[in-house]
Order: structure tokens, then sequence, then C-alpha cells
């Protein structure tokens, strides 16, 4: 699914971490857990993201726009791109 809009709640992130694609293109990225009303799910911001994401801690709750999510081994995967948007909306408590 493409375009996808969100309104999620930050429950972990991991050190970023740079990865090359079979393609041999280099990428750096920052994994995490994601929820809203719905459940779970992994979460993975990708390149200029990541700096998007200063400032947001664990508990936060944030607007994700522009998102795409897809499947590996049956689990949806949330991914924050090119093209996304982000914003804190609401702080931890």
């Amino acid at each position: 699914m493409e375009r996808v809009n969100l309104r999620i709640k930050i429950l972990q992130l991991q050190p970023p971490r740079k990865v090359t694609t079979k393609f041999g293109r280099s990428h750096v990225l920052i994994d995490g857990l994601a929820e809203d009303p719905s459940g779970q799910a992994p979460i993975t911001f990708w390149n200029d993201q990541i700096e998007a994401l200063s400032g947001v801690k664990i508990g936060d709750v944030i607007e994700a726009k522009n998102c795409f999510v897809s499947s590996f081994k049956g689990e949806r995967r949330i991914n924050v791109g090119r093209g996304s948007e982000i914003r804190r909306i609401e702080e931890a408590r």
C-alpha cells in the first residue's frame, strides 16, 4: 500500500545502520516498532527521514504522511522514506 497516512506511537527505535542493496546502493535506516489502535507493526525510517526523527522520543506520537506498507513473510512493515513527512504531534508522558 502506498501513500498511507498514519498517526502512530513510537515504541522502539534502534540505532542507525547502513545497508547496501543488491544493486550496490547504500542507505542509512533506523528500525523501530510503532503502535496505533489497530495494533503494533515494525517501522523503518529511510535516509533523509532519519533527520526528521531528531527530538522524537520513545512514547511520542507522530503523524507519518505518504508512507508505504510492505509485507514480508506475512508481517506488515511501515516504511517512511522518500516523499514521506513526519512530525511529532504528542510528547511522551
